[in-house]
């Protein structure tokens, strides 16, 4: 696997194998290697963790102030000319995997490596069944894959001594996600979209923020639609709420663009978190910690599908292909630095 690696790392990693492996006995290696029955993405990237873990114990550590980071996001991998099933995406005819992935960074938010990736297959039996989900044990949903990787902060904690936070979008505002981090310690930042309800009142969240005093005005560089970037007053409003499906308090925050940009709406974000917030000072640090996930993400996806080609890879099966991308995930992250 590492000599699979290294070639990959010395040459145009978004090459076809065959451009790659000019050897014939090194390109054989490589494709018994991901058709390996024994093996699996899984196992690669647990191993990848261990190494992870290891190379972390032999740098210099943060202060116990300062975090690092674990950015969340998913993205698909596309592949509707091929004749092996995947599942479907958004449509039914659609052929894809959904592949989540977590980028764990140091506190300057230079990536440190990919413990967190998982491939998931979504079964044409189950489309157009959405209003089906709740039926189904928190365990069997889509949203239990952001479990993983709480249960990973928790060893890297334990193991170096550092924090880990989670940092997701909307799709991890799950009361199931929330409670878990918190009877574990875990931290969290995550892009709120329920309107939830306070514990012992019959006000709901966003109502009870907007009657808040103001934490105060600040400037923040915004982007337009054509990624043009634009300097707005934006407001920010803070508070420690306990909220009803939730096992203990957290903190909300607020960001409400004050300038609009021409053709666009007002930004409006509400951030939920167990990082403390007391000040103006750290609401704004948890902004900028955020507003790292897109950029942070969105440039891994870029290095995965345009850096090293996942969705041109030509393998017969699905775990040969998963294999492929796993493999092929951690020369992104390569790339990333």
């Amino acid at each position: 696997m590492f000599f699979c690696q290294s070639e990959l790392f010395k040459t145009d990693s978004s090459l076809s194998f065959p451009h790659v492996f000019k050897n014939q006995y090194a390109l054989k290696g490589l494709y018994r290697l991901v058709n390996n029955s024994e093996l699996n993405c899984a196992d690669i990237i647990k191993s990848y963790r261990k190494g992870l873990i290891a190379y972390s114990l032999t740098q210099s550590l943060p202060d116990k102030k300062q975090y690092y980071y674990l950015f969340q996001d998913s993205t698909v991998g596309n592949y509707p000319t091929r004749q092996m099933d995947l599942g479907y995406l958004q449509t039914g005819s659609d052929n894809g995997v959904l592949i989540h992935n977590g980028i764990l960074t140091d506190n300057h938010y230079v990536p440190l490596g990919l413990p967190i990736q998982e491939f998931i297959q979504r079964d044409r039996d189950d489309y157009g069944k959405r209003h089906q989900r709740h039926l189904r044990p928190f365990e069997e949903k889509e949203s239990a894959k952001w479990i993983e990787a709480i249960d990973f902060a928790r060893k890297y904690g334990r193991k170096t001594g550092i924090s880990v936070v989670q940092v997701a979008d909307k799709e991890a505002d799950v009361a199931e996600v929330f409670n878990y981090a918190l009877t574990h310690r875990q931290l969290f930042i995550i892009n709120g979209r329920h309107d939830r309800k306070l514990k012992n009142s019959t006000q709901t969240l966003k109502p009870y923020l907007q009657s808040l005093t103001p934490g105060g005005i600040v400037e923040r560089s915004l982007l337009d639609a054509k990624g043009k970037a634009h300097l707005c007053e934006c407001q920010i409003t803070f508070a420690k709420v306990d909220l009803q499906d939730l096992i203990k308090p957290i903190y909300v925050l607020t960001l409400q663009q004050l300038q609009p940009i021409k053709g666009q709406d007002l930004a409006h974000w509400m951030i939920l978190t167990n990082v403390p917030v007391k000040t103006l000072a750290e609401a704004v640090a948890i902004i900028d910690t955020y507003t790292r996930r897109w950029t942070t993400c969105e440039d891994f996806h870029k290095c995965l599908k345009t850096g090293c080609s996942i969705q041109q890879r030509q393998l017969q099966s699905p775990q040969a292909l998963f294999n492929t991308i796993s493999l092929l995930s951690l020369i992104a992250i390569g790339l990333l630095r």
